[in-house]
């Protein structure tokens, strides 16, 4: 038997009960146990495959994963059960568990959250034939209604609906697969179906697209300099959304300050679970000077809303005064002003770049003049340039950032 090791609780109680048992994992718990990281290229799983078949013998194994296919991030889950079906081929079985719902903690550990159709579609893409969808009943009862504490609340508000309708069937779901045969050259064909079964497809495009833009004005051959994201708001954290699909997440850090979100916890701990599950350093801090800018090594940081106009955007402005007195390029992705609700107000922002929506910085001037009851609402030039640039109607977001970092003084 081929066992994702965990803890090692299962393989100790199998080697008790007289079955050969082999561990994979990606850290083995034991001296014996073989490295294996199920995300990762199709060569490794072919190892993992050929090791396995030595110790075997030639007899057949029966591989289980447990309490994995949840965790994994969504844009490794073909790799994943490919790599599943690479050790299973030949003689291999598979019993996988799938869970079908959040985690606890907010959701801070299960990244990728798919019905059960969806699941089996996926596994017999890959190779699998589906022997039996439910293997035996789960030990596992989903209740409906969970203690309203920190961490269950989401869990709480996803049983309550049942988006899957699958509540009553207990959790999670054990399937029995069996490889099958596949056609070696139509790999990028199920690699396809897959990321569109998961809709995921349009990410590639992305990172096209940002490479080409990005690469004008960043060596993507070297390391990624670090890349900050301030978050003052809900709002900007739905902005940062899109850039995490291009932008390598060990590259990027987050910054969140804590006492803004008073009025919305739910809002907070679902950023703290996002974050957590992505791989995404987040630094959750009160005040600024909480913030270890050299220890951080940040080159860039960006930020959705910072200007002196109301306490929201000054907080927002502190953190990028804080981040240039320690060598870090600022850029505002939009200032989110609109200038007539602030008349005979000189309106001033700290980032070396801002962007905006509109096509140059002559039409916001003149938005600016027609939204305004008289002529007396003045836009003064960022320190230490003003240097605005379309980012909402213009270039597609990531191109937009790039072309935001052209000319940034050398640090």
């Amino acid at each position: 038997m081929v066992d994702g090791s965990g803890s090692g609780a299962l393989a100790v109680l199998l080697r008790g009960a007289g079955i050969h048992v082999i561990t994979c994992d990606f850290e083995p718990v034991s001296d014996d146990g073989i490295h294996f990281d199920l995300s990762g290229s199709s060569e490794e799983a072919a190892k993992v495959f050929h090791a396995v078949q030595l110790q075997t013998e030639g007899e057949p194994w029966l591989v289980t994963c447990l309490d994995v296919l949840e965790h994994m991030d969504i844009e490794d889950v073909y790799a994943a059960t490919r790599n599943l079906r690479t050790v299973c081929r030949d003689k291999g079985l598979l019993i996988a568990s799938i869970s079908t719902r959040p985690s606890s903690a907010d959701n801070k550990f299960h990244a990728t959250i798919l019905p059960k159709p969806t699941w089996l579609e996926i596994l017999r893409t890959v190779g699998f034939a589906v022997d039996e969808e439910s293997i035996f009943d789960s030990a596992r009862a989903v209740r409906r209604e969970f203690p309203d504490v920190d961490g269950l609340k989401l869990l709480s508000y996803w049983a309550k609906c049942d988006l899957f309708r699958d509540i009553g069937h207990g959790e999670p779901h054990y399937v029995l697969l069996s490889a099958t045969d596949v056609e070696t050259d139509a790999e990028y064909a199920r690699r396809e179906h897959v990321e569109s079964l998961l809709d995921i497809r349009y990410r590639r495009a992305k990172r096209e697209q940002f490479d080409v833009a990005f690469g004008a004005v960043i060596d993507l051959s070297g390391p990624m300099p670090r890349i900050g994201l301030n978050i003052q708001a809900t709002q900007e954290f739905n902005l940062y959304h899109p850039l995490l699909d291009v932008l390598p997440r060990k590259a990027v850090v987050v910054l969140v300050r804590v006492p803004v979100f008073d009025f919305d916890p739910d809002a907070l701990a679902l950023m703290r679970g996002f974050f957590a599950r992505c791989g995404v350093q987040a630094i959750f801090h009160g005040q600024c000077h909480q913030i270890s800018w050299q220890e951080l090594g940040l080159k860039l940081l960006l930020t959705g809303v910072e200007s002196n106009v109301n306490k929201w955007h000054v907080l927002g402005r502190q953190v990028i005064e804080a981040a240039k007195l320690h060598g870090v390029h600022t850029i505002q992705m939009q200032h989110g002003i609109r200038i007539v609700q602030f008349p005979h107000r000189l309106i001033d922002f700290g980032s070396e770049r801002s962007g905006h929506g509109a096509t140059s910085t002559n039409d916001i001037e003149r938005a600016s003049l027609a939204d305004a009851p008289k002529n007396d609402v003045l836009l003064h030039p960022a320190s230490p340039h003003w240097d605005c640039r379309p980012i909402a109607s213009g270039p597609p977001l990531v191109a937009a950032l790039s072309s935001l970092c052209e000319n940034l003084p050398q640090s």
